[in-house]
């Protein structure tokens, strides 16, 4: 399995290292079948009507007014069930997943029987990820043209229900989780595909580190998201990457070592504000996650459920690598700075901003729910004095 996810023709590899009917191919890639629920009809040919505008290099401003117009709505909405006011999101994030999908049935094929095995994959040197990358980058207007319409529509059906409607920071949220679900929906089978997309996405800031972790926690429960503690340690790395690199104070400030202990102090955490406030939004974010996840016992036994555990362990993973991340963040030397902060006062950093383990663990605590999975969670944290 590792060396099925680290090349980049899954078929080939297949073919090429294991006997022809092997049932190991079926284990090689869970979850082929994911990326086929049933839709309408309608859906689907507008999908495939989508594809082959991006196949063809559609240009970007005519895709978008398609998918926001009103013949394409007027086609649609008349089929959609109540609620699924999100569904230009999902449309347009399948049709940019178009060389996932062909890579994907491909794989199935290969899985199914010594027929396909003899037949020649037109798409062996077809590098996934790099094409639908670049579809995203080059469509981006078009995602955030389909979120928007799809908030401005998901806020339209609030109104008549007379609920608050969500302000732009929640429907970015919800559209960008939306979005991620799409992409584990579909390139769930590999991890280096959902990755891979993520990485892009939140880069270029098409969707948020938040959005990403909505996405995987909402996916955790049924199995399409493997390895979900990897992909989410992706989105955190690179959205506080992104924190860093767009602001001005964190890249020029330098601290003075002339000035007295305690206003060392106050400009350290002055400088790095930014990045804990924005850690800490986010690690609490998942806690919390976590403990709707884990709050009720799955089952009448102590012992903890697959699931239960898959959760737990790793949320342990994730915690270290950020904690380790953010550490390493701010006792990187530099030009200007050549040694900022120390690994020490890192960490007492990371305490006073409540992401220490036993922190996070009291967070847990404070909860009005318990489980034996969630007892397992917080003795996990406890362990984690780092």
């Amino acid at each position: 399995h590792v060396m099925h996810e680290n090349v980049s023709f899954s078929s080939s590899f297949i073919k090429t290292c294991l006997p022809e009917g092997s049932n190991l191919t079926k284990h090689l890639c869970p979850g082929l079948s994911n990326g086929e629920s049933n839709r309408h009809e309608a859906l689907v040919a507008a999908e495939t009507d989508l594809r082959q505008r991006i196949i063809t290099n559609e240009d970007s401003d005519i895709v978008r007014t398609f998918v926001v117009g009103d013949e394409l709505s007027e086609s649609i909405e008349v089929h959609l069930s109540d609620g699924d006011e999100w569904w230009r999101t999902r449309l347009v994030t399948r049709a940019l997943l178009h060389a996932v999908h062909t890579h994907r049935q491909g794989l199935k094929e290969v899985t199914e029987g010594a027929d396909a095995m003899e037949q020649d994959d037109p798409n062996a040197n077809v590098d996934v990820v790099d094409v639908t990358t670049e579809a995203i980058m080059l469509y981006q207007t078009v995602i955030n043209g389909a979120m928007v319409k799809d908030g401005e529509s998901y806020n339209e059906k609030l109104e008549q229900q007379g609920a608050i409607k969500k302000d732009q920071e929640e429907l970015m949220l919800m559209g960008g989780s939306h979005l991620v679900k799409q992409v584990i929906e579909v390139g769930g089978y590999s991890n280096a595909i959902v990755e891979g997309c993520v990485f892009c996405l939140v880069e270029h800031k098409i969707c948020s580190s938040k959005a990403c972790l909505d996405a995987l926690f909402s996916n955790t429960q049924d199995g399409k998201a493997t390895h979900w503690w990897s992909i989410a340690s992706t989105a955190f790395r690179i959205g506080i990457a992104g924190i860093i690199s767009g602001s001005d104070d964190l890249v020029g400030m330098v601290l003075d070592t002339n000035a007295e202990e305690d206003q060392q102090d106050e400009a350290i955490k002055a400088k790095f504000q930014p990045v804990l406030d924005s850690a800490t939004d986010l690690i609490h974010f998942c806690v919390n996650r976590l403990i709707e996840l884990l709050s009720s016992d799955r089952s009448e036994s102590k012992k903890l459920m697959p699931v239960e555990v898959d959760l737990v362990e790793g949320f342990k993973l994730f915690y270290l690598f950020t904690h380790a991340t953010l550490v390493d963040l701010l006792t990187e030397p530099s030009e200007l700075d050549p040694k900022p902060v120390s690994s020490a006062k890192a960490r007492e950093m990371l305490a006073e901003a409540n992401l220490s383990g036993p922190a996070l663990a009291q967070i847990c605590r404070d909860s009005e729910h318990q489980s034996n999975a969630l007892e397992a969670l917080i003795g996990v944290l406890e362990a984690a004095k780092l």
